[in-house]
């Protein structure tokens, strides 16, 4: 069959659309939750949205819930358990989180939202098996993607290489222990390659229910949401495989260095879209109840002459493709310099670099910090976003100077759960110090109301998911975002691209 055969074909196919449920009222969804026979008692009220989201999961083997940061997607997703263990319907669930903060997060919720026994997976890959293999009246058990590939992966030599796979018999021993699988973020698995990915895809082809959870399940480009599509449905909506997806919905480029590009055909946007539905609802911030408002503003500062200097003598040179990866490796001491430092390695002998950071005298992007921490109420709290370590050192040397209380949060973090708490609880703690990766996904920080990006994530997923982490349900307050973006530098082109 040609390739316009397969697509003609594929388009053939019959698809539900399930967007109807979202213009109904609170009484006529409790009446088609009644009309399907079900009988229910939420422990905490849901939202309409949430009823929505509970009629699909109940209704629905294999679901995607594409909602809005603050939309309660643990909510929802333990309603949808809890009525399903009151019908017998499972014996047990594995939950997938990204982040190890996530597991009391989950946990939390379970306590808040249900009455379900959960059992998080910490410690090494000796302690998960210890506790999988004790495991006895936990309905739910929530493991990280990377603790669960560790905990089931196995190096092997192929042609003088090692390479990774997974274990067929601890798979065999860990797939049986459940039957029904939730993806949170689930565009984690976007990248089809990734062991990580195939993995997933292949746990949840043995589940009797799949769910996945996301507000973001793509960035700028759809060609990554095939395979959170293929974990629900194993194709159905987006393509068996896919060559098939890309040659439906993708105009298919080749760049100068051999590398693949897929841009979506906009004649085809529509229809993508229309089977996107048939296995997800999204909800935008839009759509849910109303929040307070968000102000965004971006925060245009200067460089002084020490920055400027250091900022265009790195820039010169890079001329031409030799260039390139020297143009590469300096994005990361642009990005610095914009900061307020430049980074480089020196020689320490035996072939061995160090890297060292120089601060300069003035930081404009510090200094407009220390007046918005000055010039805010008392009661009011900020998050300050940030993408490099370094750049946390220094807001916390200055915030340490200034005997400004404050917690951190980043890779280094020992006790993740504590350092949040010292933030959310602690009244006179009216500072997170964050870094990008470890603070945009998860945490509830809606008793802040002002944040700043020192420095963005240079991923549109990653950044609208910090943009939620306070503008949010529960929120009260007017939320004050600020971009600090240095004129005339890489800053402006990445905060456009984000």
């Amino acid at each position: 069959m040609s390739i316009e055969a397969n697509i003609t074909k594929f388009l053939n196919t019959p698809t539900d659309n399930w967007d109807f449920l979202k213009n109904e009222t609170e009484e006529s969804l409790i009446n088609s939750i009644k009309e399907l026979g079900i009988s229910f008692t939420f422990k905490t009220k849901p939202r309409i949205y949430q009823l929505v989201g509970f009629i699909l999961g109940v209704s629905q083997s294999s679901f995607l819930f594409f909602l809005s940061m603050g939309a309660g997607k643990c909510k929802i997703s333990l309603d949808v358990l809890a009525y399903r263990f009151q019908q017998k319907q499972i014996k047990r669930a594995l939950i997938v989180v990204p982040y190890t903060v996530l597991l009391d997060t989950w946990e939390e919720q379970a306590k808040i939202h249900s009455n379900l026994s959960l059992l998080p997976l910490y410690g090494s890959t000796v302690e998960k098996w210890q506790k999988l293999n004790l495991i006895n009246k936990e309905q739910i058990v929530v493991i990280t993607y990377k603790g669960l590939l560790c905990l089931l992966k196995h190096p092997v030599s192929h042609r003088k290489q090692v390479k990774e796979i997974w274990d067929e018999v601890k798979f065999e021993r860990f797939v049986e222990k459940f039957d029904t699988i939730i993806l949170d973020e689930s565009h984690e698995i976007r990248n089809h390659q990734a062991l990580q990915s195939k993995l997933v895809i292949n746990i949840a082809s043995r589940m009797k229910y799949v769910y996945g959870l996301t507000a973001t399940p793509f960035s700028k480009n759809p060609v990554q949401v095939w395979t959170q599509f293929y974990v629900v449905d194993r194709g159905y909506a987006l393509g068996k495989n896919l060559t098939l997806f890309r040659n439906t919905f993708f105009n298919t480029e080749i760049d100068e260095w051999g590398r693949y590009n897929y841009s979506l055909k906009m004649e085809m946007s529509d229809e993508l879209y229309k089977r996107m539905k048939h296995k997800s609802i999204r909800y935008k911030k839009a759509e849910l109840t109303t929040l307070p408002p968000l102000v965004k503003n971006i925060i245009t500062l200067h460089f002084d002459k020490e920055q400027k200097k250091a900022y265009y003598n790195l820039l010169s040179g890079f001329g031409n493709e030799q260039e390139l990866k020297k143009r590469i490796n300096s994005f990361y001491k642009l990005r610095g310099i914009c900061s307020g430092y430049v980074s480089d390695k020196i020689d320490i002998g035996d072939g061995e670099n160090e890297k060292v950071f120089d601060e300069f005298k003035f930081n404009p992007k510090l200094d407009w910090l220390l007046s918005l921490i000055n010039g805010i109420d008392e009661e009011d709290k900020i998050v300050v976003f940030y993408a490099y370590t370094q750049t946390g050192d220094i807001i916390c040397n200055e915030l340490d100077k200034l005997k400004i209380h404050y917690s951190r949060l980043y890779g280094k973090t020992k006790d993740k759960v504590k350092a949040i708490n010292k933030f959310t609880d602690n009244k006179d703690c009216r500072i997170l110090v964050v870094n990008n990766a470890s603070g945009a996904l998860g945490i509830n920080l809606q008793c802040a109301n002002y944040v700043v990006y020192f420095e963005t994530d240079t991923s549109p997923i990653v950044r609208e998911q910090a943009d939620g982490r306070c503008h949010r349900q529960n929120q009260t307050k007017t939320v004050f975002m600020y971009d600090l973006v240095m004129k005339n530098s890489i800053e402006e082109k990445i905060l456009e691209y984000v």
